[in-house]
């Protein structure tokens, strides 16, 4: 797994901190995520790129990748539309790009974290309310927040196919930013 993690850590520090846009340009920032995919061993495919004008006549979405070092192929993307993200999950967002969750510590180290974390796994379907948390510990939302994000965008989500290929047409649309956060299990 150290081999994963490593990979993982380059994939994050191509990624983190330099914006997915910083120079202006959504298609040079779609092209540095691709790059970072390329790179950490995952073939993007089926997609006809958009040029930069095409790019920004689409609304804006924010992406979020969520790993788990448990099997090399453990890889959840979700593209998710700005104007459905509310001040609590854009802040949960950027909370958990570029960090490590681990079930056993986190939720006492970090709980802020923690929730954002349940509340994006959750949402997505990338994990399911039996999958996240230490059995018989109560999770950090109450059951309503819990009914009410629970798959809210499972229908966004996407992962890899065998041989870590990538359909990349869900990529095609003009990211404002990219959370990348790793489960360690």
């Amino acid at each position: 797994m150290a081999d994963f993690y490593d990979d993982w850590q380059r994939f994050c520090d191509r990624l983190i901190g330099t914006g997915v846009i910083a120079d202006g340009s959504y298609a040079r920032g779609r092209d540095r995520l691709l790059g970072a995919l390329t790179a950490f061993g995952v073939t993007c495919e089926d997609a006809e790129l958009l040029d930069e004008d095409q790019l920004r006549a689409r609304p804006g979405h924010h992406l979020a990748i969520i790993a788990s070092d448990g099997a090399p192929d453990d890889l959840d993307f979700v593209v998710i539309p700005d104007d459905e993200l509310d001040d609590e999950m854009r802040a949960g967002l950027a909370r958990l790009d570029g960090a490590t969750i681990r079930a056993v510590g986190t939720p006492e180290e970090d709980p802020d974290q923690w929730r954002a974390w349940v509340m994006l796994v959750l949402a997505t379907g990338a994990r399911d309310r039996d999958d996240v948390g230490v059995p018989g510990e109560d999770l950090p939302l109450d059951d309503d927040l819990v009914a009410a994000i629970s798959g809210r965008w499972v229908d966004r989500l996407f992962a890899p196919r065998p041989g870590r290929r990538l359909d990349g047409d869900p990529l095609n649309v003009r990211l404002t930013g990219i959370t990348a956060v790793l489960e360690r299990v």
